[in-house]
């Protein structure tokens, strides 16, 4: 069997590494703004590997791939979520071919971040 090792982690992603700035009340993403993207919580993934722990323990078959999936939501649908609770959130979206020629000149200068940045 093989671990589960999610795209993006709830945690990690709600911070201003990665888009969402609940203290300035800015998200920015790269890309279209209603691109849904796939969250998996740390409690997802634990309660997944009991789950198959207790089905390997009980003889029962247990999958060699397994994906998870904790929730999908685009920027924009977060946005939303989130304004009900924190008041209005300024959506700012970047298009992507400049957002990657923008890493591409960074890197070629050899000022490179560190990877995280560049998740968005």
């Amino acid at each position: 069997m093989h671990l589960p090792w999610p795209q993006n982690s709830i945690s990690r992603s709600i911070r201003f590494l990665v888009g969402f700035d609940n203290a300035k009340k800015v998200y920015s993403c790269v890309g279209d703004p209603d691109q849904r993207i796939t969250f998996t919580s740390k409690e997802d993934i634990g309660r997944a590997l009991a789950e198959l722990s207790i089905l390997s323990m009980s003889r029962l078959t247990v999958p060699d791939f397994v994906t998870l999936c904790g929730f999908t939501a685009s920027f924009k649908e977060i946005k939303d979520a989130a304004a009900r609770e924190l008041g209005d959130i300024k959506l700012q979206s970047q298009s992507l071919v400049e957002y990657k020629r923008e890493i591409e000149a960074s890197l070629k200068i050899g000022e490179g971040k560190h990877p995280e940045v560049y998740v968005r």
